[in-house]
């Protein structure tokens, strides 16, 4: 995940410097907390939303609108406190499109992949 690894470094150097290293490290375990449960919590939704335009899409769709919108926070975010909000946000509507991505891929799975 290109975010990880290249935005919000550079955003916490450019937030606070000093510190970068220890927001990091806690940037990112909130994160992970957040996608663990979001993971399960959305996956087990998207099993069960219906709609016109067929399973699993108003799921798919809010995440990846969320989780555009929330790349285009992450970048304006004046202060730690704020990133760190917006971060697990990001990590909340991530794991909502790729929780319901790969349920939707497990129904319809590519023939003849390896």
């Amino acid at each position: 995940m290109a975010s990880l690894i290249v935005l919000l470094p550079a955003r916490l150097d450019q937030l606070d410097e000093a510190h970068k290293v220890t927001d990091f490290a806690t940037v990112t375990v909130a994160g992970s907390v957040v996608a663990l449960v979001a993971n399960i919590v959305f996956g087990a939704f998207s099993d069960r939303t219906r709609s016109r335009f067929g399973a699993r899409s108003p799921c798919i769709l809010a995440g990846a609108v969320g989780l555009g919108l929330s790349l285009l926070a992450l970048g304006a975010a004046p202060t730690f406190p704020v990133l760190l909000l917006v971060w697990c946000v990001l990590q909340l509507f991530q794991n909502m499109y790729l929780a319901c991505v790969l349920a939707a891929a497990r129904i319809f799975p590519i023939k003849n992949a390896r």
